[in-house]
């Protein structure tokens, strides 16, 4: 019995582990949401006050944005950090965008287009995240939606 029971667990936690990831694409996300896309974190950007996404929850909320980090072995692959979820989404990027934005900040809008990108040595601050609200304010789709 303990034999078997040790198999059923071998069986179903890893089971239980790759379910709590959802796999999406940009296109899931197009007409809904704007994307924000940040590289992977370097060792430099390690030192740096990283951004509090949650002080800016509103800002972000308001302007239907989330917030996606370049995982550090997929070049690809986009981890949802903002907002946080109980079920981790990553989403997967072409690799035509992906040479595009390469270690750079990318925003894509609501139409799934590549809208911005700030150049790779641009600092991830509260500065470079105010410019990305000033950007989509002035986008038509924004102005349309919050009668500005």
């Amino acid at each position: 019995m303990k034999f078997l029971s040790k198999i059923l667990l071998g069986v179903f936690i890893p089971v239980s582990i790759f379910a709590s990831v959802q796999s999406k694409s940009l296109s899931d996300f197009r007409w809904h949401h704007r994307i924000l896309l940040l590289p992977s974190v370097t060792a430099s950007q390690s030192t740096q006050k990283p951004i509090d996404w949650h002080h800016y929850a509103a800002q972000l909320n308001d302007r239907e944005m989330l917030v996606f980090r370049q995982h550090k072995n997929k070049p690809s692959t986009y981890d949802q950090i903002f907002p946080q979820t109980k079920q981790a989404v990553t989403v997967t990027v072409d690799q035509k965008l992906t040479k595009k934005i390469a270690n750079s900040i990318a925003l894509i809008g609501k139409d799934g287009h590549l809208k911005y990108t700030f150049p790779a040595q641009q600092k991830e601050d509260d500065a470079m995240l105010e410019n990305v609200f000033k950007i989509v304010d002035k986008m038509p789709m924004r102005q349309m939606g919050s009668g500005r």
